[in-house]
């Protein structure tokens, strides 16, 4: 039946998809291209499937083909013994309990195939935007994707609110990693002024063949008749099953349905077999009469054992997607993940840096925050009697000068108290290149509640933040801090907690607010990606 199915299977070839929507047209005719419908089907049987797979599951097993055998035997005259129904009944019950339970089952997996299909998205059109279902859904529609709303099929990035012109999704659902993934849009549709202006494009959008691999994509973007094109990799799609995770996205549609990555990535829907149920079958064939109740028993049991799963209140969350197997939980020996952030809340903190012969703590972050205010500060005049002193077990030299050092202590006056001691401007220079590089090296990007940054060139980013000289800038309000590696932004957090704080990103620009809340403006040259080969990242501004 396989190798029948293997050679029925769809031969997968690359295609053309036009920019506007339309079927693309070749020598001047249009050519109808036929794709799947962008529908989600998990379901194991249909209503011609289920009786004869279902009985077709059960009867594999010994025991409910001994019954079966002896149930027949009793038509038979000459071997009947007592009354049929004895036989029948039991039988009968234990088939009853499995195709009820099948059959929820698969109910359940379409209720929840049809809250898919029928989500609503947003098209875009000649005349504007209109509402479309999911299965409605066809290659060369232009959809519209929100914030925290889930891509219905694969497309290729073409324009985002953002402004840098990047997105970020979650792809959780799709490879399991809890990481942001970036994305960009094609350069030439995200430079139009308006979305309306995609219809008057003269574009095809290239794409390879359908395939399984999620990490990869091969296509191009053709203007003006072929006179010019753009490549596209994986950076430029969104895979069906991601969600947005910031602005707001429009893709031209490439595969839809069985062709996207998710559904081809999916395993076909099969009928699951428990350890239990083959020990059961080997004991059956031995003790056949004595267990003749124990399918029962193990068939309601996995009834309530879902239940009972289903609304524990330790556990809350659970669905259990599957009724066939829940003993087996019971049977892990060895639970493996891939890496920490899959047990944890995947949120790391800043605790220790070194720097030349000193080591800093949390405890001792402030000393870093007053030499950071010494070094953007401009020097106050030596008194004539200075007291100085400096940190236990220091190697710092006190033959330069003096700063103000300053403990914040959270009181509710707000007050702050202020002595003096001593430290070489070796060391205040090293603290602050140190902190400085922290701030630059990374491909953290900030982002602010209210969707507008004040620190773009679009906003009032040239005014001058007024504060107090000893008030060390906290948290901006609204700031969030998005990357694709969590370590990252626990650096970007701790140069602001020191007073270096990272206000504006796009693809050629950063700008940092040092503690007196004057900015400075650096532009990326180049960025080098962290790899396996070198363990590191860089960056030139």
């Amino acid at each position: 039946m396989d190798r029948v199915l293997f050679w029925l299977k769809k031969e997968y070839k690359p295609r053309s998809v036009y920019v506007r929507g339309s079927d693309p047209v070749l020598n001047g005719a249009h050519v109808k291209q036929s794709y799947p419908a962008n529908i989600v089907r998990n379901q194991k049987y249909n209503v011609l499937t289920f009786l004869p797979i279902v009985l077709f599951n059960q009867f594999k097993f010994f025991l409910n083909l001994f019954f079966l055998v002896t149930a027949c035997s009793q038509f038979i005259p000459q071997l009947k013994v007592g009354q049929i129904y004895t036989y029948w009944a039991p039988l009968g019950f234990v088939l009853a309990i499995t195709l009820l339970r099948e059959a929820v089952d698969d109910f359940m997996r379409f209720r929840r195939d049809k809250g898919i299909n029928n989500l609503k998205y947003k098209k875009l059109t000649r005349e504007g935007q209109v509402e479309v279902r999911s299965s409605g859904i066809k290659v060369g529609d232009l959809i519209v994707v929100t914030k925290d709303q889930r891509v219905p099929a694969d497309m290729v990035f073409l324009r985002t609110s953002e402004a840098n012109g990047a997105c970020f999704v979650r792809t959780d659902q799709l490879d399991g990693e809890t990481d942001w993934k970036l994305r960009l849009a094609v350069g030439v549709t995200q430079e139009l002024e308006s979305d309306n202006q995609l219809f008057s494009l003269d574009a095809f959008v290239d794409a390879e063949e359908p395939r399984r691999d999620i990490h990869t994509f091969t296509g191009k973007v053709t203007l003006d008749s072929g006179r010019k094109e753009v490549s596209l990799n994986i950076e430029n799609t969104l895979w069906a099953n991601t969600v947005i995770a910031s602005g707001v996205a429009i893709g031209i549609v490439i595969y839809t349905g069985p062709e996207t990555r998710s559904m081809m990535n999916n395993n076909e829907p099969r009928s699951k077999v428990g350890l239990l149920d083959y020990e059961i079958n080997t004991l059956t064939k031995i003790l056949c009469v004595a267990l003749a109740f124990m399918r029962v028993n193990l068939e309601i049991g996995r009834v309530v054992y879902s239940f009972m799963i289903q609304r524990d209140m330790e556990i809350p969350g659970i669905l259990v997607r599957n009724s066939t197997i829940p003993e087996d939980l019971g049977r892990i020996a060895y639970l493996l993940t891939d890496k920490t952030g899959t047990l944890t809340k995947n949120e790391m903190v800043f605790k220790k840096i070194h720097l030349g012969k000193i080591s800093y703590t949390t405890e001792y972050f402030d000393e870093l925050t007053a030499l950071l205010q010494a070094y953007y500060t401009p020097m106050l005049p030596e008194p004539t009697n200075p007291r100085s002193h400096k940190r236990q077990m220091s190697n710092i030299s006190t033959a330069s000068f003096t700063i103000e050092r300053r403990h914040f202590q959270r009181q509710v006056s707000g007050h702050m108290r202020v002595d003096s001691y001593e430290v070489d401007r070796d060391s205040v220079h090293r603290v602050q290149q140190a902190v400085l590089t922290i701030a630059l090296c990374h491909n953290v990007t900030p982002t602010y509640e209210d969707g507008s940054n004040p620190y773009s060139d679009s906003g009032d980013s040239k005014v001058a933040i007024e504060c107090d000289p000893f008030d060390i800038p906290m948290t901006s309000k609204g700031i969030t801090y998005q990357a694709s590696s969590p370590d990252e932004v626990a650096l970007v957090q701790w140069t602001e907690s020191l007073g270096v704080a990272l206000v504006y990103r796009d693809l050629s620009t950063m700008r940092i607010r040092d503690p007196n809340g004057n900015i400075m403006t650096f532009e990326i040259l180049q960025i080098f990606p962290f790899s396996s080969e070198t363990k590191r990242m860089g960056i030139i501004v």
